[in-house]
């Protein structure tokens, strides 16, 4: 479609399915691992019938209808009225491509509206079709002189200043702050850090190094996976087991009176918050008098 997207008109025919059977190939590309499990050309639509199940069952996410339209107006204004904008201009001069992304927006955002489910990264899915739309009274401000071109290039770099100070402040100032942003949900607090630096400066105090094994007994561990993925001996149980083996346990706390129980004698025990609601207890084995 973008190959004829500066017309007023779709794309020529040939074009169109050029660009077609190009994003069809890349796409089957990347759900097969480059052709090697070609069976995996049907995980697209085994996710259907997942998020299908999902956004129906809620499971403890359900939000009122107008949940995402809030989000938007608060953390994307600009997106937002621009979007709003070009759907007027494309309604009103019949631009067959804008009018595509006008009927696209609202779909999605309807959709994502009368789901149950919602999430606040799902505002992604809105996004996209909506920064398009966005770009229509853009394009054609731009479009009515030199001098408009100037103007609407200088107002659109000042509306995106804030959007840039907001993405900045989210993602590495007040990335845990309860009430910064909707978009702050269930986040990873800094506490789960603390214990993934704990692990790494006992893991730089033995021999083994990265090679020590980790046992996670909690079933809620994510992001820790991640953080601990120079570590190559780590067991993700999702529950408590007899006897872990490594010198190195996490569990949850409601847990960790029992665990600490089956390591016996020998073991210090940390607690860190690794979410709201979630505290998970570090246990760390002495080892040959080595300091804990």
């Amino acid at each position: 479609v973008a190959t004829g997207w500066g017309g007023r008109g779709w794309p020529r025919p040939g074009r169109l399915l050029l660009a077609a059977g190009v994003a069809l190939l890349v796409a089957a590309a990347l759900y097969t691992g480059l052709f090697r499990e070609p069976a995996e050309l049907l995980a697209p639509f085994r996710s259907i019938v997942l998020w299908t199940h999902r956004g129906l069952q809620h499971g403890g996410h359900v939000k009122p209808w107008w949940y995402f339209p809030v989000v938007l107006g608060r953390e994307e204004p600009v997106i937002s009225l621009l979007a709003l904008a070009g759907a007027v201009i494309a309604v009103r001069c019949r631009d067959r491509p804008a009018l595509f992304v006008t009927a696209w927006s609202g779909a999605i955002l309807g959709l994502h509206s009368a789901i149950p489910y919602k999430t606040p990264w799902l505002v992604l899915n809105l996004v996209l079709p909506l920064g398009l739309l966005a770009g229509v009274p853009i394009e054609a401000w731009a479009g009515r002189s030199k001098r408009s071109g100037r103007v609407a290039t200088l107002l659109l770099v000042l509306a995106c200043l804030w959007p840039l100070a907001r993405a900045i402040d989210l993602s590495f100032v007040r990335y845990d702050v309860d009430g910064a942003s909707p978009l702050i949900y269930v986040q990873t607090e800094r506490d789960a850090l603390r214990l993934v630096k704990r692990i790494e400066r006992y893991a730089r105090e033995r021999p083994e190094g990265h090679h020590l094994g980790i046992q996670i007994l909690s079933p809620d561990y994510l992001p820790l996976n991640w953080y601990l993925r120079d570590f190559t001996k780590v067991g993700y149980y999702g529950e408590r087991i007899d006897h872990p083996p490594g010198p190195i346990v996490v569990t949850r706390v409601d847990q960790a009176a029992q665990v600490a129980t089956d390591l016996g004698p020998g073991w210090s025990r940390q607690d860190y918050d690794l979410r709201p609601g979630v505290r998970l207890a570090l246990f760390l084995k002495r080892t040959d008098g080595a300091p804990l």
